[in-house]
């Protein structure tokens, strides 16, 4: 399923703020380090920044704060959003 949804530029540019203070761009890529798991809820925040494009995922067990934090925001913000669904499989 594909949705589109506007977001204004002062939130944008918090959740920019919120993702620098965090950190993103020193956690590693994957938590825990040595995941492995065939069943698992796998969590992944996508961010790019100055054409570079960062990737975290998270498998299971603890989250780093920062990760989480982030991870939060954005699920804060999506829920206040107005999706429009542009393509349904």
């Amino acid at each position: 399923e594909i949705k589109v949804g506007d977001l204004s530029k002062a939130d944008f540019d918090q959740l920019a703020r919120v993702i620098e203070s965090q950190s993103f761009f020193e956690l590693d890529n994957v938590y825990p380090k040595d995941a492995a798991c065939a069943d698992c809820v796998f969590t992944t925040v996508t961010v790019v920044r100055n054409g570079l494009r960062k990737k975290v995922v998270h498998v299971y067990d603890d989250v780093p704060l920062q990760l989480w934090t982030i991870h939060r925001t954005i699920e804060g913000m999506e829920s206040q959003i107005q999706w429009e669904t542009l393509f349904r499989p």
